[in-house]
């Protein structure tokens, strides 16, 4: 199986800018003088925000809705101090798998 280098390419990019702004953030939480309370409040609003976007933006409700529900799944299986991760995970592997679903059926 050969792998698109187009998606080489993407995820290259994307792990350029996300991995350093990972960094600055840990380096930056482990110094006591910077507060970082009210930081949940922005990234709620963000997510809203995309959310909102994404669903006046396309035809598909489906991704929204798979994020919503892989979300409350989430937090009602590993609670409110760990789910996050476990339903990025989650929604990123399903959004795969139905790309991946979608291309195998034009390809038939």
């Amino acid at each position: 199986m050969r792998i698109n280098p187009l998606l080489m390419e993407k995820i290259k990019e994307s792990l350029a800018s996300v991995l350093p702004i990972t960094a600055i953030v840990y380096i930056l939480s482990l110094t006591p003088l910077i507060d970082f309370s009210g930081v949940e409040f922005v990234v709620t609003a963000l997510f809203v925000t995309m959310f909102v976007e994404q669903w006046l933006s396309n035809k598909n409700h489906l991704p929204a809705i798979i994020g919503v529900v892989s979300t409350v799944v989430c937090l009602a299986i590993f609670g409110k101090d760990i789910f996050l991760i476990p339903s990025m995970v989650l929604i990123a592997g399903l959004l795969i798998a139905m790309r991946y679903i979608r291309r195998k059926r034009h390809e038939a």
